[in-house]
């Protein structure tokens, strides 16, 4: 339906990468969270609407991507350095967290945005398709993700030979 569809998940889907450091493997992301979108009749005006909304909110989205980004990679790099106090590893932490949230209530927004767009009828049609669907994280995986390792965390090395 349309390449303002498309583009507006796209800009939704910013989010999904809340927290996660720059290049390198990833785990596999769930569906963009706006992928509902996609499966409602819009009307050309509806979909002008969400075109908008998208472009509008996508600067604050980067710029709270971003701060989420720094202040994960400013806790990743104390946690590297033994002279750091606990007390500033629960700080940069806490920053960091809240950065990740700030992220995640501006995506809400915009969820709530385009939800507020449509009909009664595609209101019914989004609550029974949510209904038939897993939460995010609670797929067949269940809510610990891969291989029932918590969130997305690879486990524990195995300990050093010889210590």
């Amino acid at each position: 339906m349309h390449c303002a569809i498309v583009a507006f998940a796209s800009i939704a889907s910013l989010a999904l990468s809340a927290g996660q450091p720059g290049p390198g493997p990833r785990p596999p992301a769930p569906p963009p969270p706006m992928a509902w979108i996609c499966e409602l009749e819009l009307t050309p005006k509806q979909q002008e609407q969400l075109r908008q909304k998208g472009e509008a909110r996508a600067r604050a989205l980067e710029a709270k991507r971003e701060q989420a980004h720094k202040a994960h990679h400013a806790l990743m790099q104390a946690m590297g350095d033994p002279g750091v106090k606990t007390e500033e590893l629960r700080a940069l932490a806490t920053k960091a967290s809240q950065a990740h949230l700030d992220e995640f209530l501006e995506a809400h927004a915009l969820l709530q945005e385009a939800a507020a767009l449509l009909s009664p009828e595609q209101r019914e049609q989004l609550k029974k398709r949510r209904a038939e669907s897993p939460a995010p994280g609670h797929g067949p995986r269940g809510h610990h993700g891969p291989k029932g390792h918590p969130g997305h965390m690879p486990p524990p090395p195995p300990p050093c030979e010889g210590m």
